[in-house]
Order: C-alpha cells, then sequence, then structure tokens
C-alpha cells in the first residue's frame, strides 16, 4: 500500500512537468493509483467491522458463568475459574462452560455446530466402550461449543475435564 502511494506521488510530481497538452493525460495514473488505494482502504475497513461484529456476537454466545458446587455449597463462578474435578451443575437453556463429563441425569442436545448433525442427540453418563471413539460416538461428554441445550431432566451435574482427559475418560 505504501509502494503504491509512493508510486502515486512520483507519478503526480512527474505529471506536473509534462507539456501542457499531455497533462490531463498523465494526471489519469496517479488519480487511478489513489482511487485504487480508497477502495482498498474502504473495503479494509468494511472487513475488519465486520469481523469485529461476529467475534462480539459469538462472545455473547459463551457461558461466562458456571453454576458449581464446591465443599457441599453451591456456587455461581465465572467460567474463567472452572479447574479440573469441579462439580458442574446445568439446567434447561444453560451453556457448556467447558468439556465436561456427565455424571447423572440424562440430556437431549442439539450438537449441529460440532457434528452437522440437525437432529437432537441424547447424552448418558454411561462409560463409552468404543475403541478410539470420535466425537460423535462420545455420548458421555458435553463438549464446550456453542450449543443450544434441552435437558431431559430439571437439572444434571457434570465433571469438569483437563482437555487430555475428556479423550481418554470418554473412550
Amino acid at each position: 500500500m505504501l509502494i503504491l502511494l509512493a508510486a502515486a506521488c512520483i507519478s503526480f510530481v512527474l505529471a506536473l512537468f509534462e507539456h501542457p497538452e499531455e497533462r490531463l493525460t498523465a494526471f489519469m495514473e496517479p488519480a487511478v493509483i489513489l482511487v485504487i488505494l480508497i477502495c482498498n482502504a474502504t473495503v479494509g475497513v468494511l472487513q475488519e467491522t465486520n469481523a469485529e461484529k461476529a467475534i462480539e456476537k459469538l462472545k455473547e454466545m459463551d457461558a461466562s458463568e458456571a453454576r458449581v458446587i464446591r465443599g457441599g455449597v453451591t456456587k455461581i463462578i465465572p467460567a474463567s475459574d472452572l479447574v479440573p474435578g469441579d462439580l458442574v451443575v446445568l439446567a434447561a437453556g444453560d451453556k457448556s462452560p467447558a468439556d465436561l463429563r456427565l455424571l447423572s441425569g440424562n440430556i437431549s442436545m442439539n450438537e449441529a455446530s460440532l457434528t452437522g448433525e440437525t437432529d437432537d442427540q441424547l447424552k448418558s453418563p454411561g462409560a463409552i466402550r468404543v475403541d478410539n471413539a470420535v466425537d460423535q460416538d462420545k455420548k458421555n461428554i458435553i463438549f464446550r461449543v456453542y450449543l443450544d441445550c434441552v435437558f431431559a431432566f430439571n437439572r444434571i451435574r457434570v465433571l469438569l475435564l483437563p482437555k487430555e482427559a475428556a479423550r481418554v475418560l470418554s473412550s
């Protein structure tokens, strides 16, 4: 972009030294370069604005808080304060604050953003007995994706897993 701006400036200066009858055509080259630079800058600003709006919408969809049981007491804490081993309680309409292993209750979840399947997927706390299970087979893991959750029961309890453990415990 700076090179084009320098080229436009040089072309403009050189156009000043052209013969008076050829000046109009000599000024066309720097004018075209400047128009291209303005169009390029406009497109860049629009793309940056759209990207910022998309990021803000994604942040709105993220679970910012989690209901946990620590020391026998239910607390609402920032999702960023969750640690592996926390007992998380989810209710209908809650968003998953992390990758979680289902401990009790059954849940029906729309995982279209993760798997592409439009039908709700039933999750249950039982162990998975499949070698090399893929994410779609992990019926006891609730993944931290932007899901619209519909629970079969009022509340479920889930265990927060470290990223590595989510893969090992579910297979």
